[in-house]
């Protein structure tokens, strides 16, 4: 199968009041944990969407990850949705489906992923297939390949949530608290770090 990630890196990060894909987590830039976490579980596409802060997130991926392909959204300052475009166009032809991941949730486990393309692959890559924690739906979601043209043409008041709701979907239950775990805000990215650290 043919998975690849799109990781959402392009915005301000304005209630953390630092810029999130930088924020070292563990031993590394959260932006270079996602990646990483990805590449070890088998995904070879890794698309990183940037915009605010660009030429200094831009030049940490390259350095150490230079395999990663760098799409800049010029539109960064408004929806997210903007972010989410650039990066599903950008997708290799012949890919299955994606994960969709903002960098700050940069928690997952490799377990999850790989769970994750297991139980979208036993539904003939048909449906978003979503992780669950305690019964709360996480990040990241992956989306059939099918589903590329209605993200780049349907429009939405929802954003993503709003073109996806009504499709074919799958909530797979794990063992993974990271699934819920962002950095919007510092207390956010404390806890983060505390997680991780436990780990």
């Amino acid at each position: 199968m043919n998975i690849a990630i799109v990781i959402l890196a392009a915005g301000l990060s304005k209630r953390m009041g630092a810029f999130k894909p930088l924020l070292a987590v563990g031993s590394e830039p959260a932006i270079m944990r996602v990646i990483s976490t990805a590449a070890s579980a088998g995904i070879r596409d890794k698309i990183v969407v940037t915009g605010y802060m660009r030429d200094e997130l831009e030049r940490v991926i390259r350095a150490g990850a230079p395999e990663a392909r760098l799409i800049y959204n010029n539109m960064y300052k408004k929806d997210m949705l903007f972010s989410v475009r650039a990066g599903v166009a950008a997708l290799p032809e012949g890919a299955d489906g994606f994960f969709l991941l903002p960098a700050d949730c940069c928690a997952v486990s490799k377990d999850t992923f790989a769970a994750l393309i297991e139980a979208f692959d036993k539904n003939e890559k048909a449906a978003v297939t979503r992780p669950v924690f305690n019964g709360a739906r996480g990040h990241p979601p992956l989306i059939p390949a099918r589903q590329i043209n209605r993200i780049l043409t349907v429009d939405s008041d929802n954003g993503l949530k709003g073109i996806l709701d009504d499709q074919p979907s799958i909530d797979l239950e794990t063992n993974d608290p990271g699934v819920l775990m962002d950095m919007d805000t510092p207390e956010d990215y404390q806890a983060m770090l505390k997680y991780v650290d436990g780990v």
